[in-house]
Order: C-alpha cells, then sequence, then structure tokens
C-alpha cells in the first residue's frame, strides 16, 4: 500500500454515524486520493440543527482544505484540523494498520457473495488509527476484520465495529472499501 500513487474509497456504516464536525453527522463518503497530493471527497450527511439530509464536497491539497458550504453549496476555505480524518499519508497509514493488527485470525479464501478476497479478523487499538483519525480516542481495542485480494495484495475492504472517536455512540461499525488502485484521479483547487 505504501507504493501506491492514487486510489478510490469509500466508507458507509453499517451501523452508527460519524461526527464530521459539530452538528453534521456523516453517513456515507466516497472520495479519491493522489497519494501525496490531495484529495476529493463527496460526503452524504445528516444536520442535526435543520434534521435533514445534506450533501457536501471536500478537497484537501497539500496544506489547504476547501469544503462546500452545505446550506448555499459555495466552497469555502477550511482549516484542515477540523477534519475527524487525515489522508496525507494514506498508503503508510493503511500499511500501519496491518502491523499493528492484533489476534489476526484467517478465514482463508473465504467465499462469499462479494468476493474471493482473503479475509483476517481481529482486533487494533485505536492508537494505530490515529496517523488516518487524528482525534481517535487512546487506549480503546476496536474489533478489525481485513479483506486481501489475493492477486494483488492489496486491502480491498475494511471494517472497523466499535467506538473510536469521543462522539462515537456504540455501536458503530464502518466499513472502508479501497478500489482503482494506482488509476489517474484530477485534483484541482475550487478557488
Amino acid at each position: 500500500m505504501t507504493q501506491l500513487s492514487s486510489l478510490t474509497f469509500s466508507l458507509h456504516h453499517e451501523e452508527g454515524f460519524t461526527e464530521l464536525m459539530p452538528g453534521i453527522l456523516l453517513r456515507e463518503l466516497n472520495g479519491e486520493i493522489q497519494i501525496n497530493h490531495g484529495f476529493n471527497l463527496d460526503i452524504k450527511g445528516e444536520s442535526t440543527l435543520f434534521r435533514s439530509f445534506i450533501g457536501m464536497r471536500i478537497t484537501g491539497i497539500g496544506d489547504e482544505t476547501y469544503l462546500t458550504n452545505p446550506i448555499t453549496g459555495n466552497w469555502e476555505l477550511l482549516e484542515t484540523s477540523l477534519l475527524p480524518f487525515n489522508f496525507s499519508n494514506l498508503g503508510d497509514s493503511l500499511s500501519g494498520i496491518l502491523l499493528a493488527f492484533d489476534n489476526p485470525n484467517s478465514t482463508k479464501d473465504r467465499v462469499d457473495y462479494e468476493s474471493t478476497d482473503h479475509q483476517f479478523t481481529g482486533t487494533i487499538m485505536t492508537d494505530a488509527l490515529a496517523t488516518l483519525i487524528p482525534g481517535a480516542t487512546p487506549m480503546l481495542e476496536v474489533e478489525i476484520d481485513i479483506w486481501i485480494s489475493p492477486t494483488s495484495s492489496l486491502i480491498e475492504k475494511i471494517r472497523l465495529s466499535g467506538p473510536i472517536i469521543p462522539s462515537d455512540k456504540d455501536p458503530v461499525i464502518r466499513i472502508l472499501r479501497f478500489s482503482s488502485f494506482d488509476e489517474p484521479v484530477s485534483i484541482v483547487a475550487p478557488l
């Protein structure tokens, strides 16, 4: 994963939600990343203030991050530290997750309706997720399932079960899917 130049991914919640920022709950996210350059995200969420569903886009390039205002749709600069995730070293973050995997059990060649990937189950401490999720609560154990492609040896899916950040309400189950490895993506500043 450390040698990748780009990928696309999705995040959805099997249970629960992630608080993206105060008053905005993240339900689903689709994104593309050009490693060590930037990212584009399309977010589907819920405004707790207006009790309505919202869509937003976020683009990050270098040290600058832009967000569409959920009410006006206009692009605005956003302080990067306000985001609950960090994609600047995604390849290293994913490799670090593999290295921090505790008590892995293989369900090798498990066949289900989705794939024939190699599946591994185990636990991980939230500290190991801190490079990807800077606000991760320290010293919590989370259940993790990882699906690795037998042909490319790349992570194709991760399932994280349990609270990770302080605002998480148990139960929360997040599913991350990765695809389109090393395919061209276009990351352009909107302003």
